[in-house]
């Protein structure tokens, strides 16, 4: 057998060599990358199920809401197993779906000072103000949100419908609507704000000037 013969017979061997190579390594490529997803979706569900933060949006009158998608239950949750400033929020979750607003803002205020201090918690701090009556307080709370985070919808949607339904004051809730529409111009919110911002004008058009007298 001469060696172009040889050459020849040599190829399938090194062919099949070659693509149970690729084969192998692409397995292996596989397994990791199922375990770098598994890694991160895991990760991802621990953050929404611990922190349970969900940026509420305040229109009127309080509702029952729902966490992550499940009924709020009359069971307190343990929060033994979680960081203490994420338990904090998480009981001041509960509370808050429960309408205990004094709980509630004690447990945001909680997480807070333990280190969670976001525009999240702070929202939904200005929200169990809000409803406990502490209007000011909401107010301030949702002003913080919006400094810690100006790109964060909610607070000032909040800080706008407080105003405007709650402190009686439909000409700053005009100046806060018209904001909101210069920031979020693609906020799924707009059709509201725009109901909003015509309820608003029409009271502020109403309403008798300070002077007046």
């Amino acid at each position: 057998m001469d060696d172009s013969n040889a050459s020849r017979f040599m190829k399938p061997k090194d062919s099949r060599s070659r693509a149970i190579g690729i084969v192998l390594l692409g397995a292996v490529a596989f397994v990791i990358g199922a375990l770098v997803t598994w890694a991160i979706l895991t990760q991802l569900a621990r953050h929404s199920s611990v922190s349970g933060q969900r940026t509420t949006t305040i229109d009127g009158e309080p509702q029952h809401t729902t966490v992550n998608g499940s009924a709020a239950t009359g069971i307190l949750p343990d929060v033994s197993t979680l960081a203490p400033a994420q338990g904090a929020v998480t009981l001041g979750n509960w509370y808050f779906d429960h309408h205990d607003w004094a709980k509630a803002a004690e447990q945001y205020r909680k997480a807070i000072v333990l280190g969670l201090d976001n525009a999240d918690v702070r929202s939904d701090l200005g929200s169990a103000l809000r409803f406990d009556n502490q209007l000011q307080a909401a107010a301030t709370e949702y002003e913080t949100a919006q400094r810690e985070n100006p790109a964060h919808e909610n607070s000032l949607f909040n800080l706008a419908t407080l105003y405007l339904q709650s402190l009686n004051e439909p000409g700053r809730a005009v100046e806060l609507l018209e904001q909101f529409k210069t920031k979020y111009p693609r906020s799924g919110a707009i059709p509201r704000v725009d109901e909003l911002l015509q309820e608003a004008r029409k009271r502020s058009t109403a309403a008798p000037s300070p002077t007046a007298g």
